[in-house]
């Protein structure tokens, strides 16, 4: 008959020990793994998030400067006259308003039955932290003054180029500047805005264009 040999408890224990501090350290590099992992994903996700608003703002920029540049080229176009329409009372193709935060010109719309289009863009505060640009389009019969052309009511209405929950214009500024030459005389104003959005004003575009009409006077 074989007799059992019995280990020594003190060598049982210890095993039991290694045992348990190597689930320790198992358990320890499986934290550390997941922590780098979402780590890892959350700056990824957080760039991606932000790469995102970034082309949102940037998207909703160009488009309105887009439509800016290519309605003011077509200021003081007519088929008919030898001379350049302006807006009543201005000097020039287009005319500046108060404190160079606003601008308007028109064009003839062979199109229409009311064929003077105006067109105002124009920067608006709505508080002592945010602004937005408005655009007011109005089609009559004859030309409008800038003050006329620059509010809503009677063939025409005036409307935000951005979502006003979405983006902020902190800055809008105009400069004109004008070139006379031996025939003409050619005009260039220039605009400059800075804009962020409205819940995450780290997020922002600024930029500087010239407007400049295909006419001259």
């Amino acid at each position: 008959m074989v007799t059992p040999i019995a280990l020594p408890r003190c060598k049982l224990g210890y095993q039991q020990g290694v045992m348990l501090i190597e689930l320790l350290i198992s358990a320890l590099l499986s934290v550390v793994v997941i922590g780098l992992i979402g780590s890892v994903f959350l700056s990824i996700h957080s760039a991606v998030s932000r790469q995102n608003q970034q082309l949102l703002l940037s998207q909703n920029i160009f488009s309105a400067v887009a439509q800016m540049k290519e309605q003011s080229a077509r200021a003081g176009f007519h088929p008919l006259n030898e001379q350049p329409l302006t807006l009543s009372g201005a000097e020039n193709l287009i005319a500046l308003g108060t404190h160079s935060q606003s601008l308007g010109f028109l064009y003839y719309d062979q199109r229409a039955t009311e064929p003077f289009f105006h067109v105002v863009y124009k920067f608006e505060a709505l508080s002592q932290q945010r602004g937005t640009i408005k655009v007011c389009e109005k089609s009559q019969s004859e030309v409008l003054r800038f003050a006329s052309a620059a509010t809503s009511g009677f063939n025409g209405y005036c409307y935000s180029l951005f979502d006003e929950q979405q983006i902020n214009i902190r800055h809008f500024r105009l400069e004109r500047e004008v070139y006379t030459g031996p025939k003409a005389r050619r005009e260039v104003v220039s605009v400059s805005l800075d804009a962020q959005l409205t819940k995450n004003a780290s997020v922002t575009e600024s930029l500087t264009l010239t407007l400049s009409p295909r006419n001259s006077l």
